[in-house]
């Protein structure tokens, strides 16, 4: 089993100091998005940031879970894909795909990692990404799992639905 740990805080938590040099995954949320995010990433959060604030011309919220220190920088990479590639999939499975997001992120990292080791889980604690940043609901009570059970099943399949576990239910 593999488990990557995303710990997301709030933009307005996190000082500029810290932030400097981090890597990790982000969620963005447009002043007007309301039930889905406007964007899930991973990179180097300042840099994207600035991408993010030129392309939709507005200030943007939401939150940032960093990558793991005791990662080399290729595992920490590998684990950033993998996150927002799990999350881009729960959005999509419950109504609250990211407005801005072409593309599914890393599925294949996924599917090739939860292969190799049966199950891949990835735990989040700290904010809901699903929830606005402005939300009471968005602080978390306990770690919510996105667990994958392969166990034998990886042969290219593209369709994550009959192997992905998750807590968030779908929106009407």
């Amino acid at each position: 089993m593999h488990t990557v740990r995303l710990g997301f805080e709030r933009f307005s938590e996190i000082s500029l100091y810290s932030a400097i040099g981090e890597t990790g995954v982000y969620v963005l949320w447009s002043p007007k998005a309301q039930h889905r995010p406007t964007y899930i990433g991973e990179g180097w959060v300042l840099a994207r940031l600035v991408e993010h604030q030129q392309t939709y011309g507005q200030r943007v919220d939401g939150y940032f879970a960093a990558a793991d220190r005791d990662l080399t920088v290729k595992q920490a990479k590998r684990d950033q894909e993998i996150a927002e590639a799990a999350l881009i999939v729960v959005g999509k499975m419950t109504g609250r795909n990211p407005r801005h997001n072409r593309n599914a992120g890393h599925v294949r990292r996924i599917l090739e990692l939860a292969g190799r080791h049966g199950v891949l889980k990835v735990v989040v604690q700290g904010r809901d990404p699903f929830q606005p940043p402005e939300s009471p609901q968005s602080k978390l009570r306990g770690p919510r799992t996105i667990r994958f059970d392969l166990d034998g099943l990886y042969d290219g399949m593209d369709d994550l639905a009959e192997v992905i576990h998750h807590p968030w239910r779908t929106t009407r």
